[in-house]
């Protein structure tokens, strides 16, 4: 779209250094943008021939200003008010030697339809003015009836690029919402594969300790199994030796209640063979022994 005088203004400013100077009044600008909506809207933007819509571009321009500018001036313009057209040097060259013919031609005066002083050059020259001139109004004729024919096709063209334009938009948004989606599953999935590198360096971690905890644990059972066994030996040495301790002592005990026994039997027949021989001492009148005296008493 066009744009105003004062971003045109701006623009310039802003461009005013690296080139060199040139500008537009507010009423040219004005009457350029007047000019250039019916323009636009009479060629649409066809990507493969912009000069009809440069052609009349430069004649609003002369129109607006009364001048004719070089290429670049022209483009700076058209970068101005018209960004989407980009036609190339050579046809802003091309078109605007035409418009400069066509003003050359409309400017030139009429010849006098007899010549003053009579002869045939100025007769000729009239028709050669008059062909050139034909033969401009015959080309302008022909590339406006183009232009015409073409008018609908560029329309459809127009309407199907901007439908392209649109669904390419539409794809491109997809896309950057595509990409955006992979550049976050990227990252989540770089964050998950640190996650789990950290967890496999962890457990690894837990995997040595745990394997050294079961080597310890493994050593220490070996060693408590050596000591019971050592114990359990010693335990049955100890129990052999208690019983062997107890079968002694009970034939020990055995024997002395064996010896008790024999001793009671041996004191008992002593004491009867003792009193028989007191008895018998008694009658015969044997002296009693004091300690026997004692005894009976």
């Amino acid at each position: 779209m066009p744009r105003s005088a004062a971003a045109w203004r701006n623009h310039h400013k802003n461009t005013a250094l690296s080139r060199q100077p040139f500008t537009l009044t507010d009423d040219q600008a004005a009457k350029l943008l007047t000019a250039l909506r019916p323009i636009a809207e009479r060629h649409p933007v066809d990507t493969q021939s912009n000069r009809p819509f440069v052609r009349d571009f430069i004649r609003a321009v002369h129109q607006a200003t009364g001048r004719t500018f070089s290429p670049a001036i022209y483009r700076r313009l058209l970068n101005a008010y018209a960004p989407e057209r980009r036609p190339s040097t050579t046809t802003l060259s091309i078109e605007k030697e035409f418009v400069e013919q066509e003003l050359a031609s409309a400017s030139t005066p009429a010849a006098p339809p007899f010549p003053p002083s009579g002869g045939p050059e100025p007769l000729f020259e009239q028709r050669s003015t008059g062909a050139g001139n034909m033969a401009i109004l015959v080309r302008k004729a022909v590339e406006d009836a183009l232009s015409r024919h073409t008018g609908l096709a560029a329309d459809r063209w127009s309407s199907e690029q901007q439908m392209a334009q649109a669904h390419i938009a539409d794809l491109s948004a997809r896309l950057a919402a595509s990409e955006r989606a992979l550049s976050d599953s990227r990252a989540q999935a770089a964050r998950l594969a640190a996650d789990l590198h950290f967890a496999q360096e962890t457990a690894a971690r837990c995997q040595a300790q745990l394997a050294a905890v079961e080597r310890s644990a493994q050593a220490q059972a070996e060693a408590h199994t050596l000591a019971l066994n050592r114990l359990a030996v010693e335990l049955d040495e100890i129990r052999k030796f208690a019983m062997r301790s107890i079968d002694d002592v009970r034939g020990e005990t055995r024997a002395e209640r064996d010896r008790r026994i024999h001793a009671e039997g041996l004191l008992k027949t002593n004491e009867k063979m003792t009193e028989l021989f007191r008895q018998m001492a008694y009658q015969r009148g044997g002296a009693i022994p004091a300690e026997l005296r004692m005894e009976r008493k």
